[in-house]
């Protein structure tokens, strides 16, 4: 997955069961964050499709 802001991105891999990826907008609230931050940021929702109580997940990020 490639994510972008503007003229930078990162790459997010991750290695385990398959997953679907859904993301959600986060209002910054803080007047200290907003000027660094933006508006919003957003969450990450890695809905594993057949959850298992073993395993694991590996996530790495890097630039492209």
């Amino acid at each position: 997955m490639q994510l972008r802001a503007g003229h930078q991105s990162l790459v997010l891999a991750y290695d385990g069961p398959d997953c679907k990826i859904s993301f959600e907008p986060i209002m910054i609230t803080d007047a200290r964050l907003k000027p660094v931050w933006g508006d919003h940021v957003y969450r990450l929702i890695f809905h594993v499709v057949e959850p298992s109580t073993a395993g694991e997940m590996r996530f790495s990020i890097t630039t492209p």
